[in-house]
This record gives structure tokens, C-alpha cells and sequence, in this order.
């Protein structure tokens, strides 16, 4: 069953203006992924027909992308990886803090991703949870801090993003 709209139709109809508009922000990964989800299971990258052998039915079958960012392709994957990493989570409260880097500071971090993600990686990892709430690990030993940033391209006006779980 398709979906009524997909990220493919979007990226179709608004991706030309979108690419025009943040063209120096826009690394050709980034393009390159676009372009292969604008593609996915079209005739642009070509098809074969496929043939009921009982009733002779026919129907064209478009080839994929294989791109590992698509929807299209990955959507079965990722929803299977998903459910097996939900087991391997523990009982307990998560946080998810999304926040967006000024815009001077996104400028520099853009052509210097390796030394910003360490900092903010540095900054993820301090054992401070508020007011009393600190647990260094001599204390309690199984007690850990973890920290997991993403950077997400496609956020739309927000350009640079990177959100923390801790």
C-alpha cells in the first residue's frame, strides 16, 4: 500500500527550489541522496516487466535506488532493526534534547564537523544531571553517561542540527 505522500514526491515537487536556495550548504552526498530518492522506482532508472505464470498478468517494475538513505529502500530494514534494538533497551527514562547551533557557530562548524562534534560530544559527557542529582561512576558503578548526536541535513530553515540523547 503506498503511502499518500512520500519524502520522494516532496523532494520532486519542492527539491529544485530547495537545492537553488541552499546550494552553498548543501554537500554532493547530500545532492546525491536527493537525486536517488527523486528516482527511486522510477522509470528514470529503468524497469523490467514482471508476469503472473498462472493468468499471464503483467506489470512493470521499476528498479529501486538501493540508496541506503531512502525510505522506499531502507523503510523495511530500519523498522525491523528498530524492533530489535527496542529490547536491548533498559527500563528507564530517556531524554532527548534537540537543539540548533547559532548561526556563526553553524557557519564554523560546517567546515570543521570532526572538531565541533568532539566538543559537543565533551559536552554531553559531563556527569551533571542538576542539583544533586550528580552520580559519578566511583559511587555507583553501574551507573554510565552516554551521549548519541545526530546532524541532521534535511531540517528544512534549521539547516544544522544535532540532537543528544543523554
Amino acid at each position: 500500500m503506498r503511502a499518500t505522500i512520500e519524502v520522494a514526491d516532496i523532494f520532486r515537487s519542492a527539491g529544485p527550489a530547495y537545492r537553488a536556495a541552499h546550494a552553498e550548504h548543501l554537500s554532493l552526498d547530500q545532492l546525491k541522496v536527493m537525486s536517488a530518492i527523486e528516482t527511486c522506482r522510477t522509470a528514470a532508472l529503468g524497469g523490467h516487466v514482471e508476469a503472473c505464470s498462472d493468468c499471464g498478468h503483467q506489470r512493470i517494475a521499476y528498479n529501486s535506488c538501493r540508496n541506503r538513505h531512502c525510505p522506499r529502500c531502507q523503510g523495511a530494514a530500519a523498522r525491523t532493526w528498530l524492533e530489535a534494538q527496542e529490547a536491548n533497551l533498559l527500563p528507564v527514562g530517556y531524554f532527548h534534547v534537540v537543539f540548533t547551533l547559532p548561526a556563526q557557530i553553524g557557519d564554523i562548524a560546517f567546515h570543521n564537523k570532526a572538531l565541533i562534534y568532539d566538543l559537543l560530544f565533551k559536552a554531553a559527557s559531563v556527569p551533571d544531571w542538576g542539583e544533586g542529582l550528580q552520580c559519578p561512576k566511583e559511587r555507583n558503578p553501574i551507573f554510565f553517561i552516554g551521549a548519541t548526536l545526530l546532524s541532521g541535513p534535511f531540517a528544512g530553515p534549521l539547516l544544522r542540527y544535532v540532537g543528544c540523547l543523554k
